[in-house]
């Protein structure tokens, strides 16, 4: 781009590079204050204003569209792709100088933008930048009432109807902002055309529609409190394309063109400030590093925050200016205005032929990459389509979401599935039989997840390849009428594959060497061979997937096959093993401990009494519960927690060692019921409900020892695969909401959380308990009360219980709704507690919180990762169960079968009699705390003693390795062996047996 000179009107392209930059501080540099101040308001004002700018960048092309169409588009896009990289270069090299960042993905990001679903601002206003010319012979074509009819109609479509519904149902907020910003260049050209901005009183009228506009907001605040007793809806109108923004944008654009205020200045001076400002102002490598060091706090007095605000917006505008000198000065370099010169001087005639002769020459493999692409995102939307309807949430937008947010799924996807193509070709040397086989697989894939999904809400995984076995029993389940037309589908896909091979066959085939054939078969052997090493943590392929964000979904297989596609979800599950063979196994081995806790059982019974007619033990995980008193640099007023922390102290109580941090809920049920440890597993097994349950023939768990057993969530049961699971657990009545047949009674709620209260889920399990006295029962129970978001609760600080200290940072509000929802979770235990001790069965509970909330600020996993693994426990007899002497000690949840039947002080199973050896004799044994933040992986296993001491393997005494190692042979004969103890792990209790 030469350095031709123009007068501008710098007013209106000054003050969009201000709002641009005001947006992206207002959304990632401060901190969200809380919803009932006065700072609130201001906060949603300034936001409300910023938003205009994204308004203004079409409106100004549409408004200078006649001057737009005369710039030679193939020279502008060579002058905006050096800019992109040489701006992204820089800000790469600036946080590997300032950050210490050498995070690859970054590299990744500046190469492949639009295929990460980054810049979704940027890559539209660019891409309406690239069809200006185009646009121009459109709206040029259009006479005067055309042109009004035109733009009535549209304004109707796309700013009246999502302002009336108020919801964004034309996803302008996802992929749609393409055709927003071209309804916007329309506005802008209809503008200059009418003179718009020539119109008497337009300053007035200008003031109005922003007296409107803010005005709303503060009506909306109003109304959303009175009605919800919230300020959900207040935001209802802060979005760029409602009607108060849209024609507040109108009448702003129209004054500051309007204006006189220009400046003969050089084209590439301005263009080069509008691709900083628009660099900068999205997520742009780097931008995260830069907000986060200049977070705004959300509780300092409101001169000193907009003055932080003042400050931020300096310091984004100082980049601004130093990206647009850095990219005038690349452009000026002799050398780059020659190679420009040299390389746009086609004609877009020229480059549109260029184009078609490559499309020409490799047509086949073209055609063969989108017709594999097309396929994925049929797969990814008919799996959408199936969970949105059983959610009751299927709309336009969460369809469009999938697709214009999982580009780099599709990709990767047709990458993959392209080079299955090429082996398949290079083997047969026949084009359509090696694409037909493909096609049909991915139709079967298609067909096949869809089913399942609908039966069993889980995807099609490797684990689905054993049960084909039983191929009669799959097929008995699924409708004939679908297996009809399947095989139909399938039997008219070979004919046609076949008929095309035969016609059309020899214009594809390719004469290869077999030397070259055989070099290239194992070139992409090799790479396709990856997919098997996924998993396996700083390998090559596990980078790859991960820098195509490829989710390590595997305790929401459902949600993973919507996010990654079914094929992707797949190859996730193929890189799982499930357990290191220890040293010695064999069924001989296995026979000896088998028979030495035989024994072991014998002698701890002497001490024990025989099970009651109606024996009952409950099974409460409490969402989230831990106690924040423990939490380093956290102060606590008072304890927010009284009454558990009394019944600590009355009975068998302590702390327990979670295995995740903020998640990983169905691991500690899964140890629980099993008597299973998580830490042997293999790293890449990180959710056992979903990627080992299916796959063991038998799974032992404290179920086998009763009569009746029922399980209660009081949410949905999509996650974790808890249906199925539960099944294969032997539990007879599942109780979630939702189900059909075992419907949840209780189902009130605490404030403005979404979730069904524990005072609910304790009602519903007191209802629950038997009536009968002639059977045994189990049952088990995990809340959902105190599950994040912690940003929604009414009753902030209602009960007087502060917080303070560093660990809260910026997330004052979550801290102080999380304590609340732990008083109320606290008078429901004293109530549950309350109601057992007034039943006449013997009923023993075992209590505990799964894991922390993922709040806490500015702790280092590294030096508090044990304290940030510690949540509170007790198992609590009522009063018509017999008592057993209390004890405190630190545990992992695999002990809770085994301290259970202790506290109940009646007789065990030689499996329980394992696992109580193991809780007594070995400290706990879990992941190392410090690895296991993302709950994504297992670390490695480490042993924690009272006062949080650490040991490893090595540390232990003789008698702990001993009694560990009969414990590991167990648990792989279990998980991965030959079950040769699975018949004795799920025995019930012999009551004449001493």
């Amino acid at each position: 781009m030469r350095n031709n000179s123009k007068k501008i009107n710098m007013l209106t392209l000054g003050i969009t590079g201000f709002l641009l930059l005001l947006n992206r501080i207002m959304l990632s540099n401060v901190t969200v204050p809380n919803e009932s101040g006065m700072t609130y308001l201001v906060y949603t004002l300034i936001l409300a204003l910023s938003i205009l700018g994204t308004n203004f960048v079409p409106l100004y092309f549409g408004y200078h569209l006649e001057y737009f169409k005369k710039i030679k588009l193939s020279k502008i896009l060579l002058w905006l792709t050096i800019s992109y990289l040489f701006a992204s270069m820089v800000s790469v090299l600036f946080g590997f100088l300032i950050f210490k960042n050498t995070d690859i993905s970054f590299f990744w990001m500046l190469f492949f933008p639009i295929s990460q679903g980054s810049y979704p601002f940027a890559t539209a206003t660019v891409a309406v930048f690239i069809i200006l010319p185009l646009l121009f012979k459109l709206f040029s074509r259009l006479n005067s009432h055309q042109l009004k009819q035109l733009l009535v109609v549209l304004t109707i479509i796309f700013i009246g109807a999502p302002t009336l519904f108020g919801k964004d149902i034309w996803s302008f907020q996802m992929g749609g902002m393409l055709i927003l910003n071209i309804y916007l260049v329309l506005i802008g050209y209809g503008i200059q055309y009418f003179r718009f901005n020539t119109q008497s009183h337009l300053l007035l009228k200008t003031a109005l529609s922003g007296f409107i506009y803010f005005g709303m907001t503060i009506i909306m605040r109003t109304v959303s409190f009175s009605i919800h007793g919230d300020y959900g809806t207040m935001n209802r109108f802060n979005v760029p394309y409602s009607l108060f923004a849209f024609i507040f944008s109108v009448y702003i654009f129209s004054c500051l063109e309007g204006s006189r205020i220009d400046f003969k200045i050089k084209l590439n001076y301005v263009a080069a400030y509008l691709v900083s400002a628009v660099i900068v102002s999205t997520q742009f490598v780097n931008i995260s590093n830069i907000t986060h060091t200049l977070k705004i706090a959300a509780v300092l007095p409101p001169l000193v925050w907009l003055f932080k605000i003042v400050v931020n917006l300096a310091i984004l505008f100082l980049c601004v200016c130093i990206l647009t000198v850095g990219i005038v000065l690349i452009h000026r370099l002799s050398f780059m205005q020659r190679w420009l010169d040299s390389n746009s001087n086609k004609s877009l005639s020229d480059i549109g032929n260029w184009i078609e002769l490559k499309l020409k020459k490799n047509a086949n493999l073209i055609a063969v990459m989108v017709s594999f692409y097309f396929i994925t995102v049929v797969q990814i939307e008919t799996v959408a389509i199936i969970i949105a309807s059983n959610n009751g949430t299927l709309s336009l937008n969460s369809l469009l979401s999938y697709f214009f947010n999982g580009q780099s799924a599709l990709i990767l996807t047709t990458i993959i599935m392209t080079l299955i193509f090429f082996l398949l070709f290079l083997i047969t040397n026949r084009f359509w039989y090696s694409y037909g086989f493909l096609f049909i697989l991915e139709l079967i894939v298609t067909v096949s997840t869809a089913l399942k999904i609908i039966l069993r809400h889980e995807p099609i995984l490797p684990t689905d390849m054993a049960a084909l076995k039983n191929i009669v029993d799959i097929v008995n389940m699924v409708s004939p009428i679908v297996i009809t037309l399947g095989l139909i589908g399938v039997v008219i896909s070979l004919v046609i594959v076949v008929i095309l091979q035969l016609k059309y066959g020899k214009h594809f085939n390719v004469k290869i060497s077999f030397r070259k054939r055989i070099i290239s078969a194992f070139l992409i052997l090799l790479m396709l061979s990856g997919l098997f090493f996924v998993n396996h943590a700083n390998a090559i392929p596990s980078r790859v997937f991960a820098l195509f964000k490829i989710q390590k979904l595997f305790y929401d297989q459902e949600r993973g096959a919507q996010n990654n596609g079914p094929i992707l979800q797949y190859i996730n599950n193929l890189d799982v093993s499930i357990m290191e063979r220890p040293t010695g196994y064999s069924e001989t081995t296995i026979h000896k401990i088998m028979k030495k806790y035989d024994q072991e059982a014998l002698k701890m019974n002497r001490s024990r009494a025989k099970w009651a007619k109606n024996q009952t033990v409950i099974f409460v995980l409490s969402e989230s519960f831990s106690d924040p008193s423990r939490v380093p640099n956290l102060n606590v007023s008072k304890t927010p927690i009284p009454n558990v922390l009394k019944l600590k102290k009355q009975t068998t109580s302590g702390l327990m060692m979670s295995s995740g941090y903020g998640g990983g809920t169905a691991n500690m049920e899964w140890q629980a019921l099993t008597g299973l440890n998580l830490s042997s597993l293999s790293p890449t097994l990180a959710t056992p409900y979903s990627q080992l349950v299916d796959k063991m023939a038998v799974n032992p768990n404290i179920t086998n020892l009763f009569d009746q057993k029922i399980a209660i969530h009081p949410y949905n049961a999509g996650l974790y695969n808890r249906q199925a699971v539960f099944k294969k657990f032997g539990f007879q009545k599942f109780y979630f909401d939702g189900s059909k047949t075992n419907k949840l009674k209780y189902k009130d709620t605490v404030a403005s959380s979404p979730y069904i209260s524990d005072q609910s889920a304790y009602k519903e399990t007191e209802r629950l308990i038997s009536k009968d006295n002639r059977k045994t029962q189990f049952i088990q129970l995990s809340t959902m009360q105190n599950h994040l978001p912690f940003d929604v609760n009414s009753n902030v600080g209602s009960d007087g219980v502060t917080a303070s200290g560093g660990a809260i940072g910026d997330n004052i509000v979550a801290v102080n709704n999380y304590i609340q929802r732990l008083q109320d979770t606290d008078a429901a235990v004293k109530e549950f507690i309350q109601k057992l001790d007034q039943n006449e069965r013997p009923i023993t509970v075992v209590w505990y919180g799964d894991h922390l909330p993922a709040i806490y600020s500015g702790l280092s996993m590294s030096e508090y990762a044990i304290p940030l693994h510690q949540t509170d426990y007790f198992i609590y007899n009522n009063k018509a169960a017999k008592k057993n002497a209390k004890r405190h000690q630190l545990v992992a949840p695999y002990s809770f079968s085994a301290l259970a039947l202790s506290q109940a002080n009646i007789k065990t199973t030689p499996y329980y009699a394992l696992i109580a050896e193991v809780s007594d004799k070995v400290p706990a044994a879990v992941s190392n705390p410090a690895t296991t933040e993302g709950n994504t992986y297992n670390g490695t296993q480490v042993f924690i003693k009272r006062k949080n001491k650490v040991l490893n393997r090595e540390q232990l005494s003789n008698h702990q390795k001993t009694v560990m190692r009969d414990y590991r042979l167990i648990q792989y004969d279990l998980v991965a062996g030959n079950q040769y103890s699975a018949k004795w792990a799920t025995q019930k209790v012999d009551n004449h047996k001493n």
